[in-house]
């Protein structure tokens, strides 16, 4: 059975599972500021037993992520019976469906059973990322580009915030097709997670006119040990190994500072998860699920009709 707890409950229930960084209260409420979003906290406990949690994201009667770096928060405990997976799911779904028109689930890659959500209708992608483990192995093409760097020629520094390379990151976003309010609302969640500690800036700088250079925004997910690789700058240099300069910076910081692994946060264009899979990384999947009760009331409303003409000429 679900049920909807206040986030001071839900703090309490999850202290003792090391869940990420996206189900902890102080995250969440964050998200709920900046975006102006509803949030709901949802449990599942079945004979005095929580098998599940989930946080509901709602705006506009929209149930969705706010932003692209994390995963939806829907934890199903390890070891449940099927039947009682499926009651889990499906009941949530029911829930859901009552009360929005549309919604969106980014699955984390552990929850790899998505039969109950395709009953319900809802429709699936497959997504990926690279995530690295080994701090040690890179591709030998990776070192013999950090070879051609002067590293005398720059200057790193590492920053818990930096108003010019998140300016510089997000003006790269626009180039991408970020709209300004959505950068808008980036910065003050990015000037957000600083305060909490939760992001770092590694920043590249030419020695001599210390113009900086290129900016890279890291999350560090202290609960997990695991750091997901956040954004990015466009290099202000001749030299084009900046890139997997600053890549290697950041591995060598995690390996020297407990991280267990890197989430490269995608790998679903072609260009640049080639660039990525050089580290020697393991490639892992996740689901993005959606459903939008227009779009299937209407193919059901087209189906019928077509079957109506079918059966009246044949």
């Amino acid at each position: 059975m679900w049920r909807v707890v206040s986030g001071e409950i839900w703090q309490d229930k999850i202290s003792g599972l090391q869940l990420p960084f996206y189900y902890q209260w102080s995250f969440i409420e964050s998200i709920s500021n900046i975006f102006d979003v509803e949030v709901s906290y949802y449990i599942n406990t079945i004979k005095g037993q929580d098998n599940a949690y989930y946080i509901c994201y709602n705006k506009n009667g929209r149930v969705s992520n706010l932003e692209p770096f994390s995963y939806t928060p829907f934890y199903i405990r390890d070891g449940i019976a099927e039947p009682v997976f499926f009651e889990v799911v499906e009941s949530l779904v029911h829930i859901l469906k009552a009360k929005f028109k549309t919604i969106h689930f980014k699955l984390e890659p552990q929850l790899k059973d998505i039969r109950p959500l395709i009953w319900h209708n809802f429709k699936a992608e497959i997504r990926y990322t690279h995530v690295k483990s080994d701090f040690f192995t890179v591709h030998p093409q990776v070192n013999k580009n950090l070879k051609k760097i002067n590293e005398s020629k720059y200057k790193i520094a590492i920053k818990t915030f930096s108003e010019e390379g998140l300016k510089l990151i997000l003006d790269f976003q626009r180039k991408f097709g970020f709209k300004k309010a959505e950068c808008d609302n980036y910065k003050i969640l990015l000037e957000a997670l600083s305060k909490k500690s939760l992001i770092r800036f590694f920043e590249v700088y030419d020695a001599a006119s210390k113009r900086l250079i290129c900016s890279r925004i890291v999350l560090i997910d202290s609960l997990t040990s695991r750091l997901y690789l956040l954004m990015i700058s466009d290099t202000h240099s001749d030299d084009k190994y900046i890139h997997t300069y600053m890549h290697f910076i950041v591995l060598n910081w995690a390996k020297e500072n407990g991280i267990k692994d890197i989430d490269l946060c995608g790998a679903n264009i072609k260009s640049i998860s080639i660039f990525k899979s050089f580290f020697v990384t393991d490639l892992r999947s996740y689901y993005v699920v959606s459903y939008n009760h227009w779009v299937y009331n209407t193919a059901i409303y087209i189906k019928a009709i077509f079957k109506k003409i079918l059966k009246k000429w044949i």
